[in-house]
């Protein structure tokens, strides 16, 4: 294998590293989020789902550990990388989309072509 096709296919690995990471740290906000607004109103005490939500937090959170765990050995990094510290923004991206699209879709295509189009 060419040193060319080494470093695309690490590249990759990066990318999916990172994503998997950043993915947990996503899924970890939404999971806080959904039992704030819950607890809120008094619904994951009453029907205890406080604790199912705590355990699902904890599982995204391991998911975490183990990529940031996983980068250095493989890549040399200490962490998975810069794009670990953009789970807000990826997040952000996520709600705006599912909010703005819902289950249409035509809709989503026409998102994911402005997308491609605003962003070359």
């Amino acid at each position: 294998m060419e040193q060319q096709e080494k470093e695309k296919l690490i590249r990759q690995a990066v990318f999916c590293t990172n994503a998997a990471y950043l993915m947990a740290d996503v899924a970890d906000s939404y999971v806080l989020e959904a039992a704030s607004a819950l607890g809120q109103i008094g619904k994951s005490v009453k029907y205890g789902e406080l604790k199912r939500f705590k355990s699902v937090s904890n599982v995204a959170r391991q998911l975490r550990e183990m990529t940031k765990k996983l980068s250095s050995p493989i890549y040399g990094l200490e962490e998975s990388g810069i794009a670990c510290d953009n789970s807000d923004f990826i997040k952000e991206c996520v709600t705006l989309i599912a909010t703005r699209c819902g289950d249409d879709e035509e809709s989503k295509q026409k998102m994911l072509a402005a997308i491609r189009e605003a962003v070359p």
